[in-house]
């Protein structure tokens, strides 16, 4: 389940020539298609084969491709879901407990970050919507410790990451805790930075710096060290 982010000149290679796996000494390029300015691609298995799928964000169409693969590398487009305007970010993880793989979008232009539940045959439906100044980045993990995945969102336009507390059924809570950065956040992951067994986040800014937020929790003001 990880998301790979593309370079601007391997968009560019992609929406000229399809989407393939990077040429390299001994390896095989493979195209599994065509698609309009592809940008951010997650890989779970959606259709629980046991053989890893692919997640394709289309910013040109705005919407997704659903890639199933057959193990060999090679991927056929079982479908296409929709998202609003200029998704940037998609995360996979099982947010309702139902396990299925489940996906989390946001649309930058679109101000909104969509949930889409999984029915572990490839296909998603929309769950819940959470609506903010240009989404960009999210990192899926269990912030407040209590056995539900949450979503950190990174803002833009509203210059914070904010907080959800999840449920455990796919959905989040409508008043999130929001930190205030110096300047507008792009994409965000979570990890423990610091050993303590608590997760941390860290994102960039427009401003060319790196923020990192330790001890991501809503009972707890994140300590925010600029490296």
């Amino acid at each position: 389940m990880t998301t790979y982010r593309l370079s601007f000149f391997l968009r560019a290679a992609i929406a000229t020539s399809g989407l393939m796996l990077a040429a390299a000494p001994g390896w095989a390029n493979h195209r599994a298609g065509w698609f309009p300015l592809p940008e951010v691609i997650a890989v779970g298995d959606f259709n629980e084969d046991g053989n890893l799928d692919m997640a394709v964000i289309n910013t040109g169409f705005d919407n997704l491709s659903i890639l199933l693969g057959d193990g060999k590398g090679g991927f056929k487009l079982e479908g296409i879901v929709q998202a609003d305007t200029l998704p940037k970010d998609i995360q996979i993880a099982d947010l309702n407990g139902d396990g299925h793989l489940d996906l989390v979008v946001s649309s930058s232009w679109g101000y909104d970050v969509q949930v889409l539940l999984g029915d572990g045959h490839g296909g998603f439906s929309p769950s819940k919507q959470i609506y903010g100044d240009e989404p960009w980045g999210i990192a899926i993990g269990d912030y407040n410790e209590d056995g539900h995945p949450d979503l950190a969102v990174s803002f833009n336009g509203a210059k914070t990451i904010s907080y959800y507390s999840g449920d455990g059924s796919g959905q989040f809570t409508a008043s999130p805790v929001a930190y205030t950065l110096s300047s507008g956040p792009g994409y965000v992951i979570a990890a423990d930075l610091n050993h303590d067994k608590h997760l941390d986040l860290a994102t960039v800014e427009n401003i060319n710096r790196l923020e990192v937020l330790l001890e991501m929790a809503p009972e707890a003001s994140p300590r925010s060290p600029q490296l």
